[in-house]
Parts: C-alpha cells; structure tokens; sequence
C-alpha cells in the first residue's frame, strides 16, 4: 500500500514535471526519496530534472544510483548516455547508449543519441549500422532519417542521402531540422529553387539563429520607396561577407539600407558601398520600415546559379592601411608573397573535417618561389611559432587586430591559400586570388565536382578526393603554387 502511494505521488510529480513546474516536481521527488531512498524511478526523474537545468554533475549521480537499484532499464542508461553527450563525455557516453538499446530495441532516443555520437567521431560506418537497426524498429521516427541523411551526405553518398532527408519531412512536415538538412543539401547539388526554401526553416531553429521579434514587417522583395530597411546578420562572420555582396540589389529597390552584424565586422562592412549606417549586435537599432537578414537575400532575389551577384570586389579596404601594409612588407622580389590561414573556430560544428594542423603544410616548404605569411587568428594561431622544417613562415597576427587590418595584408599579397574560413570569403569579396581547401564533404556554399565558385570569380577549390585525406590536396596545391612562382 506505501509504494503504491508512493507511485502516485510520482506521477503527480511528474505531472508538474511535464508542465514545467520544476519546483513543484522536484519538491516531491525529494519527498519520496527520503521516504525511499532506493526508489529508482524517482531517482532517474530528479536526476532528469537536474539535467534540464543544467546540474550534470548532480543528474550523473541520481541516475548512477538509478541503474544501481536495477540496472536492466533501459530508459535509465538512455538518459545517462545523453547527458553525457551532452557535456562531451563520448567515451561514458557510448556504452550507456549501446546498453540502453541492447535492453530493449523499442526505445528511438538511443539510437539517435548514439549515432550522433559516432557521426561527431567520424564512425561514420557504425553510424549507419546503429541508425539502420534504428529505422527497423521506429521506420517513422523523422529524426532517424534525418541523422541517415546527414551520414550519408558526409560518405558522399548523395542521392541516397537525398531520399533519406525527404523521408524525413515526409514523416514530419513541420521538423525543422529535418527541413534544414534537406535544404543544405539541395544547395550543394545545385538545386537553388528548392534548397533556398528549404534553407528557411534555420529560423525555427534557435540553436541556428537567434530569434528576431522586430515589430516592422519583414521585407519579401517589394520596392522600397525611400523607405528603411534593416539587414541583419546570422550564424557565422563567412557567411556575413559572403551575402553582403547583395546590397547593390537591395538599393536598387530604392531604399535606405541600415545593417546589423557582429562587433568583430562592424569596421570591415564600412568598405562596403552603399550603407547608411552599421550597427553592432547588441546596440540599439535606429528606427526602420521592413527588415530581412542578410542570409534571406538569396531566397528574396530567387538566386539561381546563373543570377548570382558574383561581381568583384565588393569590400573595400581604407588606402591608409594597405599602404602602411605595403610599407611593412618592403621591396617586393621575384617571390609570391601567400598567406596561409589552416584552421577555423572550433565551434564550427564541422570544424574536425574542415581545419588543419599547420604541419599539414608542410609540402608548401618546398616551394621555394614562394614566402609564406600567417593570417591565422585564434587558438591554432600558436602552432606559427614552430613552422614546418624548411617554411619561412612571417607571424605579424599579433598586429592583426580585426578584419580591416587582415584585409590590408592581404591586399598586398599576391596569393591567400585557406581552409574553409571567413579568411576564405574576406578574400573573395576583396577579389584577391584565393585558394580554398575543402574537405571531402564539403559546406554546401562550394557545391560539387568544380574547381572554381560560382559565388567567387577570383577562387579556386582544392578538394579532397577521399576523407580526411589532406595529402593529396596539398601535393596538388604544391604543384600549381610551383607553376605559378615560375610564370
């Protein structure tokens, strides 16, 4: 008769739970452990609680002690694997996950949890194996077909991948993710009428892009009549330079154009012509009629391959800066001054596969036609202190103050070789020869199966032809560098 009162009483907190009066449930679990401190459901759902807001030391203890007092549930090694995917710990992680499906193969979360784990890892064979298992058990379950589509677009497997995304919408029209890797993936293959649509669905994402709740309506493409028109920035400094190309169009709709972006473009975006006024995220914005963010502009002009706005440069840099550049690199000789930028942010949820280790490099040393500059900012910024044997590797970074300074360099620079960065985009809008190196899987902006970007006249791409396989870029990078030193 107590433990089915006890029972009751949990349901009723996890009513409260449910409804998201923490407080409340929590109060009552705590109630019932001290009654029963072995009450193992009641210890996994307060150590859920403590999870969700954000206490995973004290979540990993309740639900430890959960799996102690029975340790054939599967939910509660499910949700012991989640958590610590949540804070990283991919090594505890994967076998409570492995458990919790090995304990009953009807539970969906698993093997989601699971395969991401492994995509993250580049697992990617066992990836598939665990989602395959998953979809046998829970064929409708959008989010399994989602993380398939993903993998496979990783392996290169596309048009597998592509059936595998639309599933997903199929099975839940209103899934943002599921939207969202669709419309990635229509971009990389080209398909521009359809991924621009599906590319919207970011905004219900807010993990993606931070929420807007401005009053004035959004602009759809209308003429703007005198009228101003705010163009927000989102997601990362790359994809801001690379859209802010679009601004000729917006004017030319006869408005006043007002653009928000981040601290770190703010004096970089005044080389650009046309705007009114700058303002950084985080400062008050000025009144304004309509607005639209800038990553919108594609899908507001109905981009299609062949109507890029792909005119270069469309960032200018102060003549005061490029000059004391200019003046800093001295005399120029026969040599190709090339500066180098190896890896991006490691917040970049793809940052494994797109970034280098400088030593990967180090094939550029033998070319000795060529004097090679550092324009690597960040954490990896520290590896030019020791450059491969034989590179003559210049260090000014630490002078390298914000976006301006970088764009000056580089302007007296004859060559810029980069991973996948906005170094890569800065030097595109500026119209400076550019060399990217992508990965095998690579960011939907640079397609597939062309040296060249659309987006970019003065680029090309250097491709992996297998993952994870730097050498044969580089070697490929080696030989054209060399041609080009003797031209």
């Amino acid at each position: 008769m107590v433990q089915m009162n006890l029972q009751q009483r949990l349901e009723a907190g996890l009513a409260h739970h449910r409804a998201g009066r923490l407080r409340e449930a929590e109060a009552i679990y705590r109630r019932i452990l001290a009654e029963q401190p072995d009450f193992g459901d009641a210890l996994h759902l307060l150590g859920g609680l403590a999870a969700q807001v954000g206490q995973h030391d004290a979540a990993i203890d309740l639900l430890t002690k959960a799996i102690a007092t029975n340790p054939k549930v599967p939910v509660y090694h499910g949700n012991l694997g989640a958590i610590y995917q949540n804070i990283t710990q991919f090594d505890k992680a994967i076998p409570e996950l492995e458990r919790a499906i090995q304990l009953d193969q009807q539970i969906a979360e698993p093997y989601y949890n699971l395969s991401s784990i492994l995509t993250d890892q580049g697992e990617l064979d066992r990836a598939i194996a665990v989602l395959r298992k998953g979809i046998t058990f829970h064929p409708n379950w959008a989010e399994l077909h989602n993380n398939l589509g993903i993998v496979l677009r990783t392996m290169g497997k596309y048009d597998q991948a592509l059936a595998s995304l639309k599933r997903s919408v199929a099975l839940r029209p209103a899934y943002a993710e599921g939207h969202w890797s669709l419309g990635h993936l229509m971009l990389l293959v080209g398909d521009f009428a359809n991924g621009w649509v599906e590319y919207e669905w970011r905004t219900k994402l807010p993990d993606i892009v931070r929420p807007r709740n401005f009053s004035p309506p959004p602009w759809k493409g209308e003429k703007l009549n005198g009228r101003t028109i705010l163009l927000h920035a989102e997601q990362g400094f790359g994809d801001t330079l690379q859209f802010i190309r679009y601004l000729p169009l917006v004017l030319e709709r006869g408005g006043r154009v007002v653009v928000e972006c981040p601290l770190e473009l703010g004096t970089v975006l005044r080389g650009v012509d046309g705007i009114a006024e700058i303002y950084t995220q985080g400062q008050t914005l000025p009144p304004f009629d309509t607005h639209c963010s800038i990553m919108s502009l594609p899908l507001t002009f109905g981009t299609t391959l062949q109507t890029i706005p792909a005119k270069v440069p469309y960032l200018n840099v102060p003549s005061d800066r490029v000059a004391a550049w200019r003046e800093r690199l001295g005399e120029k000789d026969d040599r190709l001054r090339v500066g180098l930028v190896w890896a991006g942010g490691p917040q970049h949820k793809d940052d494994k596969r797109r970034s280098m280790r400088l030593e990967q490099l180090a094939p550029l040393s033998e070319v000795k036609s060529a004097r090679f500059y550092s324009l690597q900012k960040g954490p990896p910024a520290s590896q030019a202190a020791a450059p491969p044997p034989g590179m003559q590797l210049i260090n000014w970074t630490d002078d390298l103050h914000d976006y301006v300074e970088t764009a000056a360099l580089m302007a007296n620079l004859d060559l810029i070789i980069s991973v996948d960065t906005s170094i890569a985009h800065l030097a595109g809008a500026l119209g400076k020869p550019v060399w990217v190196l992508l990965p095998f899987a690579p960011d939907w902006r640079w397609m597939l199966n062309r040296a060249d970007s659309p987006w970019y006249p003065t680029m090309r791409l250097y491709r992996q032809a297998n993952p994870e396989n730097w050498a044969d870029v580089m070697a490929e990078v080696v030989r054209n560098l060399t041609k080009r030193g003797r031209s």
